[in-house]
């Protein structure tokens, strides 16, 4: 089960553009972060407040990768939840998610 949030804007064809999501494997049953860089080549350098950007989203998708894995676990073993349903309601606590840290 992926997490993506939206894209980020459209970049130059010269920038780096990082992108970083949350996730929970279903076969490892285990959260992981997946982290995209497009780009012609891997070479990065930037700003200290683009760097603490970076940070921030970075800690925000491990944090959210761990949560969505607990969420799981509980809807799973408390309430005997199926796939299908954990998955539903798992994007609507993503949304919702996204929405407040967007707010500020």
């Amino acid at each position: 089960m992926t997490h993506t949030p939206p894209p980020p804007p459209a970049a130059d064809e010269d920038k780096i553009v990082f992108h970083v999501t949350s996730n929970f494997g279903y076969r490892t049953q285990k959260p992981f972060v997946s982290i995209t860089v497009q780009s012609k080549e891997f070479h990065v350098q930037m700003s200290p407040a683009a760097a603490r950007a970076l940070a921030m989203n970075l800690l925000q998708a491990a944090e959210a990768a761990e949560t969505d894995a607990f969420l799981v676990g509980f809807f799973k073993s408390r309430i005997d939840m199926n796939e299908r349903n954990i998955a539903t309601i798992l994007l609507d606590f993503r949304k919702q998610r996204d929405a407040a840290r967007a707010d500020g």
